[in-house]
């Protein structure tokens, strides 16, 4: 049992570490403040120092979240590379936030109708459609640059290759032949090989 860090700052971490860790266990309505409090020897009374209640953690688990990918997408698409590179590149920094950050994707993927409840998923609901415009967006401009099809819904197309990204957890076997990477590679691959346009 570790015990507490000094300072409040150490200690609102420690907290966010132990809630990350057990929600990506066992998901968030499974998650009490009194688990959080046990992972890391701390009475959870005093967890309200930091944090008036459970929804409140998990809210600053995905903004630190919304704020960390949303840099991160708007470096792939601010480093000018071809459109099929950007995607390429989209894929892949989507594929290392599942694979960094397994509770914030349980809490969007099987904890959303949890997340309506909160008084801040107008403000997920937005850092989500901020993420969405951006690949959108760099798949437009594919199109118009005559690198990627037109005869496809983008915004479905996004919703496609989100969702199978999103799936990894689910499936990917880390003792498995294949690592993260070469996964991440092969679905980068596919992707952009599918929208790429028809040439004739």
């Amino acid at each position: 049992m570790p015990a507490a860090p000094d300072g409040p700052n150490a200690r609102k971490e420690m907290i966010l570490e132990a809630a990350s860790e057990i929600v990506a266990e066992r998901g968030f309505a499974r998650t009490t403040v009194r688990d959080i409090g046990k992972r890391i020897g701390m009475l959870s009374g005093s967890l309200y120092h930091y944090f008036d209640s459970k929804e409140a953690i998990a809210d600053e688990m995905l903004n630190r979240f919304w704020v960390k990918i949303l840099k991160e997408y708007k470096a792939v698409v601010s480093a000018g590379a071809g459109p099929r590179e950007t995607l390429r590149q989209l894929v892949l920094t989507a594929h290392r936030a599942i694979a960094d950050h397994p509770a914030e994707i349980q809490l969007l993927n099987s904890d959303w109708r949890e997340l309506a409840e909160f008084k801040t998923f107008t403000e997920i609901r937005r850092s989500s459609t901020k993420v969405s415009e951006i690949w959108v967006q760099a798949m437009r401009a594919g199109v118009e640059a005559g690198d990627f099809r037109d005869d496809v819904d983008l915004s479905i197309t996004y919703r496609t290759i989100m969702g199978s990204i999103q799936s990894l957890n689910s499936w990917f076997d880390p003792e498995g032949p294949l690592s993260r990477e070469k996964v991440a590679e092969t679905q980068a691959t596919l992707f952009v090989d599918a929208l790429a346009a028809r040439r004739t």
